[in-house]
């Protein structure tokens, strides 16, 4: 009897935990951003403009292109499912839930000699 009721509430737990864990990070898309991304999103002004990589699930496209133009992104150059741009941090933050947005990151700097 002890076993079946250590079993339930083992159970039960479980159950919690799966949904009210899973409920927490459904709207948190910090996951595609790289880490010097993240640190940037952190130290600037949410207006700062940042120039990105945007690696997409699917080749690019027009319907593509509108979402993010009007949603404020530059875009600069595409290669298939590879973006370069240029939007603030309030943007890169609702781009990200899209879900033809794979990963962004942020661009180095290239320092010529």
């Amino acid at each position: 009897m002890k076993i079946i009721i250590y079993q339930i509430i083992s159970l039960a737990f479980m159950f919690l935990v799966l949904i009210f864990g899973c409920k927490s990070t459904s709207n948190n898309y910090e996951y595609k951003f790289d880490a010097r991304l993240r640190q940037l999103m952190s130290e600037k002004d949410s207006n700062q403009v940042i120039s990105c990589t945007i690696q997409l699930t699917r080749n690019y496209d027009s319907e593509i292109q509108e979402k993010l133009e009007k949603d404020g992104v530059k875009i600069l150059t595409n290669l298939v499912t590879i973006i370069t741009a240029q939007a603030n941090i309030t943007v890169l933050r609702k781009i990200a839930a899209y879900d033809f947005i794979k990963f962004i990151e942020a661009d180095k700097e290239i320092y010529q000699m």
